[in-house]
C-alpha cells in the first residue's frame, strides 16, 4: 500500500514471495527500490538486470519494466517526480547501499503523519548525497537470457544451498548436459579456462565454497592463484559473492566438464554423508527434532492436515484439489492401512507439517516405499521439511529395513528437490506432461534413495 510522503513522493513496502512476478508496465515517476531480503530480477532497457538484497536500484520514469523475485523479497520502494532528484541518471542503475543509505529508506518506510514537509525535505536531501557517492553495482553481470538457464538461474536465487552437479541440472531444465555448456558459454562468451580461473576466484572468496566443486576448485588444480586474477580480469568478474551466486554456481559446474581432458586429474568429490541420529524419548513414540516433536498421526489431526492441503501455497504442487472437503482427509487418517506409516511435525502444539512411507505390499517389492511430504504454507523454510525427512529416513533405514524410497516432485518445486537431494535422493527421470496444475501440463521428476544394507563383518 502506498503512502505519499510529500507532493510527488510515495512510499510503498516490497513485500514478494518466491516466484511472485509484475507485469510488464511504466511509471511516470522514477522508481527508487531497495532490497533488504531477497532480489529482484529487473527486465527494462532491452536488458534483464539483478537487484540482491542491501541494493537500490534506480528504474527512470517513463521507462517500461516488468519484475521477477528471488526468495523472500523485503524492502521499500519509493516513486518520486524527477524534480526530487534531478541529478540520477536517465538509465538503470544498481548501487551498493551504505548503511545511511538503508536507515534513510527505513525512516521513509516508518514516516510517521504527523511530521512535518521540512524535515521529509532534509531526508530527501541525505538521500540524494548518498546516492551521489554510492558504489554502482554490476547488476547486469549474472542474468541468462535462455528460458531454460534463466530457470536455472532463479532456482539458484531461490535456494542458494543447491549444489548439484551438471547431470541433474541438466535433467532439471530438459537438456543434455553437453546443450548446457554449449548455451552457458554462449551466453558469457568466456571459454574453459577463462571460466575456471574466474570461478577459482570466486570459490576462494567463499561464492561456491560449500560445494563438491566449490572444493575441488580450491584444492589446488593448477589454477591461478587469486592475487593473478585481480589484474587479469574485470571487477564485474569478481564483485560481492552474493551478486555472483548464479553466474558462479554455472561456471563452477560447466568448468569441470570444459576443463576435464585438461586436467585429467580432476575427479568429482561425492557428497558427505548425512549424519541423522535423532534422540528418542522413552515409550511415547516421538522424536525431537530441532525445535519441532515428531510424532504418529492420530485422526484428530484431521483438521489441521486438511488446512495444509488445501492450503494455496500448498495444493499446487501436490495431487489434491483445491477444493476437498474435509470428510476425505477424516476417512484416510480413520481407515488408514497397516502399510501406511504416517508422521506430523507439530510447533507448540500444532501440526506444521506431514510425511510418511507408503510400504509397497507385492511380495517382490516389499523392501520399497513412495515417499509424501507437506508443510503447512506459512511454515515452509523454516527446517520443518527437514526435521520430517530426518524422522521419515531414520524409519526406512533402522526400523521398516527398506532399501529403496522413492517419490514424484514437480519439476520447478526447487525448494523441496533441494531438500530431497540433501537427504540422499538422486534424480531418476523425467515424466512429460504428467500433472495438471492451474490449467497447464507439467512434467513431474521421479526421485529415489537407495540404502543397501552394510555387509556384516567378518
Amino acid at each position: 500500500m502506498e503512502r505519499a510522503i510529500l507532493p510527488g513522493l510515495t512510499v510503498a513496502a516490497l513485500r514478494r514471495g518466491v516466484g511472485d512476478h509484475t507485469a510488464r508496465h511504466v511509471h511516470a515517476e522514477g522508481q527508487l527500490a531497495w532490497a533488504s531480503e531477497g532480489a529482484l530480477e529487473l527486465e527494462a532497457d532491452g536488458r534483464r538486470i539483478l537487484l540482491p538484497g542491501g541494493c537500490v536500484g534506480w528504474i527512470p520514469p517513463g521507462m517500461p519494466h516488468g519484475a521477477h523475485y528471488h526468495g523472500e523479497l523485503r524492502g521499500w520502494s519509493l516513486q518520486l517526480d524527477a524534480a526530487w532528484l534531478p541529478d540520477l541518471p536517465a538509465e538503470l542503475r544498481v548501487w551498493r547501499a551504505s548503511p545511511l543509505l538503508q536507515g534513510v529508506f527505513q525512516r521513509l518506510g516508518a514516516w510517521p503523519a504527523q511530521a512535518g514537509a521540512d524535515a521529509a525535505r532534509r531526508l530527501i536531501s541525505v538521500l540524494a548525497d548518498e546516492l551521489a557517492c554510492a558504489e554502482p553495482y554490476p547488476a547486469s553481470l549474472a542474468w541468462p537470457r535462455h528460458p531454460a538457464l534463466r530457470k536455472l538461474a532463479g532456482a539458484l536465487l531461490d535456494e542458494p544451498s543447491l549444489d548439484w552437479d551438471l547431470e541433474r541440472w541438466a535433467g532439471r531444465i530438459g537438456m543434455s548436459r553437453r546443450s548446457l555448456i554449449r548455451h552457458f558459454r554462449a551466453e558469457t562468451g568466456m571459454g574453459g579456462g577463462r571460466m575456471a580461473r574466474a570461478a577459482a576466484h570466486a570459490a576462494g572468496q567463499g561464492a561456491a565454497g560449500r560445494g563438491a566443486v566449490g572444493q575441488l576448485l580450491r584444492g589446488g588444480a593448477g589454477l591461478c592463484r587469486q592475487q593473478r586474477l585481480h589484474r587479469r580480469f574485470p571487477p564485474m568478474l569478481w564483485g560481492d559473492a552474493g551478486a555472483l551466486l548464479v553466474c558462479i554456481k554455472i561456471i563452477l559446474q560447466c568448468t569441470i566438464v570444459i576443463w576435464h581432458d585438461d586436467l585429467p586429474g580432476l575427479a568429482t568429490i561425492p557428497p558427505a554423508p548425512i549424519n541423522s541420529e535423532p534422540v528418542r524419548h522413552g515409550s511415547q513414540e516421538t522424536i525431537m527434532s530441532q525445535s519441532y516433536l515428531i510424532r504418529s498421526v492420530e485422526p484428530s489431526d484431521a483438521a489441521a492436515i486438511h488446512r495444509i492441503k488445501t492450503a494455496p501455497g500448498v495444493y499446487p504442487d501436490t495431487l489434491q484439489l483445491p477444493h476437498q472437503p474435509l470428510s476425505v482427509t477424516e476417512k484416510q487418517l480413520n481407515e488408514r492401512p497397516a502399510n501406511i506409516h504416517h508422521l506430523v511435525a507439530c510447533a507448540d502444539g500444532e501440526v506444521v507439517g506431514s510425511a510418511g512411507l507408503i510400504v509397497n505390499e507385492g511380495m517382490r517389492v516389499r523392501h520399497s516405499a513412495d515417499l509424501f511430504l507437506i508443510v503447512r504454507d506459512d511454515w515452509q523454510g523454516k527446517g520443518v521439511g527437514g526435521a520430517l525427512m530426518r524422522a521419515v529416513t531414520d524409519l526406512a533405514d533402522n526400523w521398516l529395513g527398506l532399501i529403496r524410497i522413492e517419490l514424484k516432485v514437480i519439476h520447478d518445486n526447487a525448494r523441496a528437490i533441494a531438500l530431497y537431494e540433501k537427504f540422499g535422493f538422486e534424480y531418476e527421470g523425467r515424466l512429460r506432461q504428467e500433472q495438471l496444475r492451474a490449467g497447464k501440463l507439467e512434467d513431474v521428476l521421479v526421485m529415489g534413495r537407495l540404502n543397501w544394507p552394510r555387509r556384516a563383518e567378518a
